[in-house]
């Protein structure tokens, strides 16, 4: 299976080894399920492609565009024979088909968490509410009822810079907002480095 109509065209291509119509390449392309389309008209699709990507074809004065195909008549196309080598190499890298892997292997792992108070979390939600203050993202706005008890609660200084003390006295008002996922993943995204909030909207693309 492959990524791209084009690359299922290359394909296609390649397994006949000669000159193809666009009829012979989409056949090519379901016998051996190269490429789901999203349409049934599927001839307009790979002629457009090809000729997007034709050294000959309507479209070839365009800029910025790899020429893949030739055309050889007035309805067969063909590989051409001085990239084929190079976009083969290339496509493989890029577009390979993935190899299956093994996973869910259960294993023990001994680590050192630092202990949250719901009670603080709470307070926090109560004093700030549950809208990311960062992006201003609300689960409950966005998925409804359901998701509506669903926020990330950031510590202003994180625990695990308080080495030096076992237990520290957090204020849900000053030291505890809240954010969403991504906006907490990204503040702590750096081991050695924890965003501050004010530098995590500077990010933020508009």
């Amino acid at each position: 299976m492959k990524d791209t109509v084009v690359l299922a065209i290359i394909e296609a291509l390649n397994i006949a080894n000669k000159n193809l119509t666009v009829k012979e390449i989409k056949e090519l392309i379901l016998k051996h399920n190269l490429y789901i389309f999203g349409t049934t008209d599927i001839d307009p699709v790979i002629r457009k492609t090809i000729d997007r990507h034709c050294i000959n074809g309507a479209k070839s004065s365009q800029k910025s565009k790899i020429d893949y195909f030739i055309k050889k008549d007035k309805n067969s196309f063909k590989l051409l024979k001085i990239t084929t080598k190079k976009i083969t190499k290339k496509t493989t890298k890029n577009y390979g088909d993935l190899e299956s892997g093994v996973e869910g292997k259960k294993k023990c792992r001994y680590t050192t968490y630092y202990e949250r108070k719901p009670k603080l979390r709470k307070i926090a939600i109560e004093l700030h509410g549950k809208k990311c203050i960062v992006c201003g993202f609300d689960f409950e706005k966005k998925y409804g009822e359901y998701a509506k008890d669903l926020i990330h609660i950031h510590h202003i200084k994180p625990l695990f810079e308080n080495d030096d003390e076992d237990e520290v006295l957090i204020n849900p008002k000053t030291d505890l907002v809240p954010v969403c996922p991504n906006c907490h993943a990204v503040i702590h995204k750096k081991k050695d480095k924890t965003l501050s909030i004010e530098e995590i909207k500077l990010i933020i693309k508009k």
